[in-house]
C-alpha cells in the first residue's frame, strides 16, 4: 500500500509535467522542434535498419585487391599456411618442421574448453550471444565512447577500448593475403566496415565453434609460431593433447594475441660474447628493460585472469592461486621453450625434405599448404647417444691439432638391421654451423671397403676361410702410366710376409693380402658385389641392388658421375663412396645377404 505522503508527491509531479506539456502546446515553434526530432529519430532508425540489412545481406563489394570476390569457403578448407612436421619413429615427438609459417592446425573438437573461455573473456565476451552475428554492437558503442573520452582527455590512455571481436579478427587474419588494408591494419572506418561485413558473412556460414577453431589456428604468438598448438609446444614444451592447460598458461597465451613482443613471457637475457665496460652498460640497460617489460606483461596476464573470474569461468580461489604476485622473481622459470629446429636432426630432416621433393611434392606443398605429417625412422634416444659420443671424439681429436690447423669433422649413419630404418643420422657436428652433408658426400672408404672384396671372393672366386692368401709385395703400372707399389700399414707387430690364412688377412686388414686376393678373382666381380650391396659411388645418386635409383639429391649430376672404377686400388678404398651406402652394405652382411634399401620416411599423411 502506498502511503498518503508518497501519493501526494506523485500527484504533484504529474501536475508539473502536465503544466510543462501544456506550455509546449502553447508554443508552435517548440512543437515543430519536437516533431522534427521525432522524425529524425525515425529516419535514423530506418537508416540503421537499412544499414544493418546492407551489412548482413550485401556482399558485392567484398572483393580482394584485384577485384575478385572473396572466397568464403576458404574457412571450410582450412586454407591457410600449414607447416609440415617431421616426427620420430614412434610418431609422437616432433623432431623437425618445414615451414613458411609454423602452424599445426587443430580441429574444433580439440579445443580445450577453458582455453576458449579465456580468449572469449579477453577478446569477445558476447561471442556466443544470440545478438552477436559477427559484430558486437554493445562493444562497438562502448569502444566509441571510451576512445572519444580518451581523445577528449576525460579518460587515461590505458582505458582505450577495442571493438574487434573474434569473428572480425578471423576475417582480418584469414584474408590478410587478399586485402591489403587487413595486412597493414589501416586505421580507417572503411577497413573496419569491410572487416565487419566479412565477419558477418562468416558467422552466417559457419558455427561459432568453427570460427573459434580458425581463430586459434591463425593467431601469431611470436618467435615464428602460429596457432595455439605450436604455441603451447614452443612456450611450454607440451602438446595440446597432453592434459589441460594451467590457468597461467592460458593467461599467457591469451595475452600474446594482444602483442607477442610486449607480452612474451620469456626473460631475454643479453648474451654478448665481448666483455667490455660498454657491453656491460648495454647489458645492464637491456636487463632493466626486460624487467620493465615482464612487469607489464604480468599485469596483462592478471587482467586476463580477472576477466575470466568476472565472467565466472573460474572461481576466486582459482584466480588467487594462478595470478602472478609482485614478490615472485621476474626471471621465474615457468617455461620450457622448445626450439623450432633441432640441430641434432638438421641433416636428417634436410634429407627427408629432399626425398619428399623427389617423390613429387613441391616446396610450396611441403612448407605452405599440405601440412604434411611425416613419420621417420629416427630414434631420439639413439640420435642423442651417438651425437654426444661423436662430438666427444671430435673434440678430443681437434684438441690435439696445432693452432690454426683445419678442424676435423665427422658424420654418422646408424641403420637398424631388421628393418632397414635409418635410426640416427648426421652429416656433421652442427647443422646450423655447416650444412654440408658429409654422410652423403663421396669419400674414400679406405679399409672399410675390404669386406666387399672378401664377399666377392666367396661368391665368385670359390674361396673359403680355410684358404691362404699371399701377403706379398708387388708393383705394377697404374692407369696413369706411373709405377704403383702398394705397401702394408706400418705396425709394431706386422703380419709376416708369405701365404697367410684368409681370416687373418681380413681381420688384420692387410693391404697386400687383400690386393693379391683381388688380383686373383678380378676387379669386375668385386664391383658387381658392391653394386648388389647397394654401393655405387655416384655423386648424389643412390641406387638399390638392381640399379634402380631410390634417392637423388637436389645437386646430383648424372653427367659427372663415374661410380666405382674397375681398377685394382678400388679394392682398398680407391673409389669414393658415401657413408650412407657403405653402412647399408654392412647391414646386408648382418642380414645374411638380404638387401634392403635404407628407409628414412616410414609414413606420410596430410
Amino acid at each position: 500500500m502506498e502511503s498518503p505522503k508518497k501519493r501526494r508527491y506523485y500527484q504533484k509531479w504529474l501536475g508539473e509535467v502536465s503544466q510543462q506539456f501544456w506550455l509546449i502546446k502553447k508554443r508552435p515553434w517548440v512543437t515543430m522542434i519536437v516533431r522534427l526530432f521525432l522524425i529524425g529519430c525515425g529516419v535514423a532508425l530506418l537508416g540503421g535498419i537499412s544499414f544493418a540489412g546492407y551489412l548482413y545481406y550485401y556482399t558485392g563489394n567484398l572483393t580482394d585487391d584485384l577485384g575478385i570476390p572473396l572466397d568464403f569457403s576458404k574457412i571450410e578448407r582450412g586454407d591457410f599456411k600449414n607447416a609440415s612436421h617431421v616426427y620420430d619413429s614412434e610418431g609422437k615427438e616432433i623432431i623437425g618442421r618445414f615451414f613458411y609459417e609454423v602452424r599445426d592446425p587443430i580441429n574444433v573438437d580439440a579445443i580445450p574448453g577453458l582455453l576458449a573461455k579465456g580468449f572469449i573473456a579477453a577478446e569477445d565476451k558476447n561471442f556466443y550471444a544470440s545478438f552477436h552475428r559477427g559484430i558486437d554492437p554493445l562493444a562497438i558503442v562502448r569502444a566509441y565512447i571510451f576512445n572519444k573520452a580518451r581523445e577528449w582527455r576525460i579518460a587515461s590512455s590505458r582505458s582505450k577500448s577495442g571493438a574487434s571481436g573474434i569473428p572480425q579478427q578471423v576475417a582480418r587474419l584469414a584474408y590478410a593475403g587478399e586485402v591489403e588494408s587487413f595486412r597493414n591494419r589501416a586505421h580507417s572506418y572503411t577497413r573496419k566496415l569491410v572487416e565487419a561485413q566479412v565477419a558477418i558473412q562468416l558467422v552466417k556460414r559457419y558455427p561459432k565453434e568453427k570460427i573459434m577453431a580458425t581463430f586459434l589456428n591463425q593467431i601469431y604468438f611470436g618467435h615464428g609460431v602460429n596457432g595455439i598448438a605450436e604455441a603451447r609446444r614452443y612456450y611450454f614444451g607440451r602438446d595440446l593433447k597432453d592434459g589441460e592447460l594451467s590457468l597461467r598458461e592460458i593467461a599467457i597465451l591469451v595475452s600474446l594475441n594482444k602483442s607477442p613482443s610486449i607480452y612474451c613471457p620469456i626473460f631475454h637475457v643479453p648474451n654478448h660474447p665481448k666483455h667490455t665496460a660498454e657491453v656491460a652498460e648495454y647489458n645492464e640497460a637491456a636487463i632493466a628493460g626486460q624487467r620493465a617489460r615482464i612487469i607489464l606483461a604480468r599485469e596483462r596476464y592478471n587482467w586476463v585472469l580477472e576477466r575470466m573470474y568476472d565472467e565466472k569461468y573460474i572461481s576466486q580461489a582459482d584466480f588467487e592461486e594462478a595470478r602472478f604476485k609482485k614478490e615472485e622473481p621476474l626471471e621465474l622459470a615457468i617455461l620450457k621453450v622448445t626450439k623450432l629446429k633441432d640441430a641434432r636432426f638438421g641433416y636428417g630432416n634436410r634429407v627427408v625434405k629432399e626425398m619428399l621433393l623427389g617423390q613429387g611434392y613441391t616446396d610450396e606443398e611441403i612448407t605452405l599448404s599440405r601440412g604434411l605429417w611425416i613419420r621417420t625412422g629416427f630414434n631420439k634416444n639413439i640420435q642423442q647417444i651417438v651425437t654426444e659420443e661423436v662430438n666427444k671424439q671430435l673434440l678430443a681429436v681437434n684438441e690435439e691439432l696445432p693452432e690454426g690447423a683445419p678442424r676435423i669433422e665427422g658424420s654418422f649413419v646408424v641403420i637398424e638391421n631388421k628393418t632397414g630404418n635409418v635410426v640416427a643420422f648426421s652429416g656433421g657436428h652442427d647443422f646450423f654451423e655447416t650444412q654440408y652433408n658429409r654422410a652423403l658426400a663421396l669419400r674414400s672408404p679406405g679399409s672399410a671397403f675390404k669386406p666387399i672384396v672378401f664377399a666377392a671372393a666367396f661368391e665368385f672366386g670359390g674361396k673359403t676361410f680355410e684358404d691362404k692368401i699371399c701377403n706379398c709385395p708387388f708393383s705394377m703400372r697404374g692407369a696413369n702410366g706411373k709405377r704403383w707399389a702398394p705397401k702394408n700399414f706400418r705396425e709394431d707387430n706386422p703380419v709376416p710376409l708369405g701365404y697367410r690364412p684368409l681370416p687373418e688377412i681380413l681381420i688384420r686388414s692387410v693391404n697386400l693380402g687383400t690386393l693379391n686376393l683381388a688380383r686373383g678373382i678380378g676387379i669386375d666381380p668385386i664391383v658387381e658385389i658392391a653394386h648388389r650391396l647397394g654401393v655405387w659411388g655416384e655423386r648424389g645418386i643412390f641406387k638399390d641392388s638392381d640399379g634402380k635409383i631410390w634417392f637423388k639429391t637436389l645437386n646430383a649430376d648424372s653427367n659427372r658421375n663415374v661410380g666405382l672404377e674397375s681398377l685394382l686400388p678400388t679394392a682398398i678404398g680407391g673409389s669414393d663412396v658415401s657413408l650412407l651406402e657403405l653402412v647399408n652394405a654392412y647391414s646386408v652382411f648382418a642380414r645374411g645377404g638380404i638387401y634392403m634399401k635404407p628407409r628414412m620416411i616410414l609414413e606420410i599423411k596430410d
